[in-house]
């Protein structure tokens, strides 16, 4: 199977300094590709073991300034990215209804405006040039987890669209299940059950969400499913990583309906 480098020799990841982010991070790397990694400002990126990794302050939820980012980055590896990983996102977890809407707001704001800004300034030099590869994370969402509902199947949409009005370019979905990463860590127990529920829903669920996370597969594994996808000359439209198979099956059963257009684990 050949490198990605001789296909990708650049690429922009967000997200990158924990998680599924720096797992692709490092896989890219090893494959000899050129990453420009973005992690939200203030966030320290650990060193990496190879070379050929710059990092990048960028923000989701101020999508002016995160296509500012790409703009110069984008000149900085030559004038456009031979692949782009929008992996980036945020975690909430509370009752929908209880929960102040400002907070909704700004994670549907970074997650599905942020992502599609990200997106549009991405695969337009793509687009003109006439080659390139777009990958789109998304990953399940549980229960008090409303904004994570909402804007994964306007990502998963995005990518569909895209992939259809881009027939030059590879676009793909990957769609993770639940992965081992300190995910969690953005949303401490302590503040969550403050508001703890009168019937202890929400402790159940916060319980479920995080024996979830921690019993998952390492990232790892998405990564090594998205090197083997993107090492394919037509990467498939839809990806499925950390996924039991049983459910790997019934997706490809709603591939085959006509559900999907393709799906590769």
């Amino acid at each position: 199977m050949p490198r990605l480098h001789a296909h990708h020799r650049t690429a922009f990841v967000t997200g990158v300094s924990s998680g599924l982010g720096r797992a692709i991070t490092e896989m890219l790397l090893a494959e000899g590709v050129r990453v420009w990694g973005t992690a939200p400002r203030g966030t320290v990126i650990a060193p990496f073991r190879q070379t050929g990794f710059t990092a990048l302050e960028l923000d989701l939820d101020n999508p002016a300034a995160a296509r500012a980012v790409v703009a110069s980055a984008e000149s900085a590896a030559g004038g456009c990215f031979d692949l782009a990983v929008l992996n980036a996102g945020g975690g909430l977890f509370g009752p929908f209804a209880s929960t102040d809407w400002a907070d909704w707001e700004r994670q549907l704001n970074a997650l599905v405006t942020g992502n599609a800004a990200l997106a549009h300034r991405l695969v337009a030099p793509m687009a003109a040039r006439g080659r390139g590869s777009l990958v789109i994370v998304t990953a399940p969402a549980g229960d008090f987890q409303a904004g994570l509902a909402m804007a994964q199947p306007a990502l998963a949409a995005l990518a569909a669209t895209l992939r259809a009005e881009c027939p030059a370019l590879g676009v793909t979905e990957l769609r993770c299940d639940w992965l081992r990463t300190d995910f969690l860590k953005h949303m401490p127990p302590a503040r969550i059950l403050q508001a703890t529920s009168p019937d202890g829903r929400l402790e159940v669920a916060w319980s479920r969400l995080r024996r979830c996370v921690e019993t998952a597969p390492p990232p790892t594994v998405a990564a090594e499913v998205l090197r083997r996808a993107l090492s394919s000359p037509r990467p498939p439209a839809v990806v499925l990583a950390g996924t039991p198979p049983w459910r790997r099956r019934l997706a490809k059963l709603f591939v085959w309906l006509g559900a999907r257009p393709s799906v590769a684990d």
